[in-house]
């Protein structure tokens, strides 16, 4: 992931948490990371989002979290 992605990432993760309140913290991280991978490639597919390097799953490198976790949060979350 780029930097300046990371800062967009951050923005984009501050707007779930505004606009969506009744998510969890948490919820609303993982949300924003997936809606943000979907827009920046352009596909809802897992495939897609997860090996681009704008992603959801990309995004997570730079965290403690790991892909397995991200996939079934996103399956608890839906």
């Amino acid at each position: 992931m780029q930097i300046g992605k990371s800062e967009e990432l951050r923005q984009w993760t501050r707007k779930v948490i505004e606009k969506m309140p009744n998510l969890t913290k948490p919820q609303a991280v993982v949300l924003a990371m997936w809606s943000f991978g979907i827009v920046m490639t352009q596909s809802s597919g897992l495939t897609t989002v997860s090996s681009s390097g704008t992603g959801c799953l990309a995004a997570f490198k730079y965290s403690s979290t790991t892909s397995g976790s991200v996939i079934q949060r996103l399956n608890n979350l839906f």
